[in-house]
């Protein structure tokens, strides 16, 4: 398996993954973002995907650490992802610098309407995570 992982850490399912970038409906040229990366379970599933331009972001540098290790992993078992461009980084997401990393010119508003969905999900997905623990 994946070398960045923590079982003390919460750690997102692969196909969960997989859901949620299929749901985002980003094409494969778009940017897909992960603000809250972890390690990297969102960013090494759209490289397998195919996604072609992917941001990981995590304030925990233990997190971003783990996150690029699985991308240098997935990278070394999976050659076809070496296409993507991959960034991963230890900043809070309204840090995040987009000036090097553009989406092609052929990105439309429904490859941003994507991003902006698959952020959303995972917003959700952390919130009802926050909620649950709270109730136990």
């Amino acid at each position: 398996g994946r070398p960045g992982r923590s079982p003390r850490s919460g750690m997102l399912p692969p196909k969960l993954a997989r859901i949620m970038l299929n749901l985002s409906g980003a094409s494969r040229d778009g940017v897909i973002l992960d603000p809250f990366c972890g390690s990297g379970t969102v960013v090494t599933e759209a490289m397998s995907m195919g996604f072609r331009n992917i941001i990981g972001s995590d304030l925990e540098p233990l997190a971003a650490q783990a996150s690029e290790q699985n991308v240098f992993w997935m990278r070394d078992h999976y050659p076809e992802t070496k296409r993507a461009q991959v960034k991963v980084m230890q900043a809070p997401a309204e840090e995040i610098d987009f000036s090097n990393f553009v989406a092609p010119p052929t990105s439309s508003a429904r490859d941003m309407l994507g991003v902006l969905i698959f952020v959303t999900i995972v917003v959700l997905l952390i919130g009802a995570a926050v909620f649950l623990l709270a109730a136990i």
